[in-house]
């Protein structure tokens, strides 16, 4: 698995930094707009934005007084990628057969 994949999927991890990619899947947002997701501190919050922009998620973009947080989709396209060659050769792969007892004939 590349390791770009395993990066982003541990960064994933969290369910707060998941809720983050989802909200920024309808646009940027301040990090007192992503703290709102959850119970988590803006520290906190700012932790989670640092792991989800290590893993490129996230772009964080200064304007004025504010930090935009935008979605990057270069990670999760190459998830998408993983997912759809994952199920291509499940599906392209031999499966178990199973073996049921034939049932007897009834002698009659």
């Amino acid at each position: 698995m590349n390791s770009d994949v395993v990066t982003t999927f541990s960064a994933l991890a969290s369910p707060i930094r998941l809720a983050v990619v989802q909200r920024l899947a309808h646009g940027p947002a301040v990090s007192s707009q992503l703290a709102q997701l959850g119970p988590v501190s803006r520290p906190a919050m700012s932790q989670h934005l640092r792991v989800l922009g290590a893993a490129d998620l996230v772009h964080a973009v200064p304007s004025g007084r504010n930090v935009w947080y935008q979605l990057r989709p270069g990670p999760l396209s190459q998830i998408a990628a993983w997912a759809d060659d994952v199920l291509a050769r499940s599906a392209a792969a031999p499966g178990l057969r199973c073996h049921h007892a034939e049932p007897h004939e009834s002698r009659g």
